[in-house]
């Protein structure tokens, strides 16, 4: 049976959410606000479960609620993506735009987690790699990819 990953912040509380909507083998692995710093040894620790288990794919999940989210700023991600250099330009007629923001920032984030992992070494070429918001109000998880492509569309017919 094949093996997934999920990388989840506790504060979270994820586990049944993802038991439910997910099948095939589980397994968690816990990072404070889904992030992967310089100099620890997740990457190592990552590698290692997927030899071990036989994963076939790593996944990042994140509430786009996440409180761990408020340390990383919108300044921090949003200029690294140019479709989004403009958003609180472009975004000022958007009657969500706090929400919208939110999700743009904590997707941003997931994407530059998963490109960390990806660029790790050891890691096998057969892997596939996803990232998920979690909107707890409507218990559904969204594509991160899906969402930025949405919310770039949204923004610009404002």
């Amino acid at each position: 049976m094949i093996g997934k990953v999920f990388c989840i912040c506790p504060s979270d509380f994820l586990e049944p959410s993802i038991k439910k909507t997910f099948n095939g083998r589980l397994f968690f692995f816990s990072l404070l606000g889904n992030c992967i710093h310089d100099g620890n040894n997740v990457l190592e620790q990552v590698n290692f479960l997927v030899q071990q288990e036989r994963i076939s794919e790593v996944n990042f999940v994140l509430d786009y609620k996440n409180t761990f989210l408020s340390q990383v700023s919108a300044t921090e991600v949003l200029p690294a993506y140019s479709l989004f250099n403009n958003f609180d330009q472009n975004c000022k007629k958007c009657r969500s735009n706090k929400d919208i923001k939110e999700k743009i920032v904590a997707a941003l984030h997931l994407k530059k987690q998963v490109l960390k992992l990806k660029s790790y070494k050891g890691l096998n070429e057969g892997l596939s790699f996803h990232a998920y918001l979690y909107d707890r109000e409507n218990r559904v998880f969204i594509s991160v990819n899906n969402y930025l492509l949405f919310a770039h569309s949204t923004i610009m017919l404002n």
